[in-house]
């Protein structure tokens, strides 16, 4: 971000902004190199989608509830790497792998 300014247009009787005009500048970065493949907003691999794991859930329920077949967890473990289907814990992000 190269600037920003605010103009306020509206306030409400006490003095609280209620409507604003923003103007914002940016630039754009130069690539820093190679990228490692991850999107860390949703911290999946670019096609996946992101789930948070919960209490009481296992791999073989994930698939159930993402595609409707229990027998595809593996390739949610394949997405995530995982060697053993049970080391998920609850607040676990997981990419979903879209089929």
């Amino acid at each position: 971000m190269t600037s920003l300014s605010v103009r306020y247009t509206l306030f409400q009787s006490d003095g609280t902004p209620v409507r604003a005009v923003a103007s914002l500048s940016l630039q754009e970065a130069e690539d820093g190199g190679e990228l490692n493949g991850t999107n860390p907003t949703s911290y999946a691999e670019p096609g996946h989608r992101r789930r948070e794991v919960r209490m009481h859930d296992t791999l073989p329920l994930i698939a159930y509830e993402e595609y409707g077949d229990p027998n595809k967890w593996r390739l949610i473990a394949d997405a995530n790497k995982l060697h053993d289907p049970t080391a998920i814990e609850e607040g676990d992000i997981i990419a979903i792998p879209a089929i």
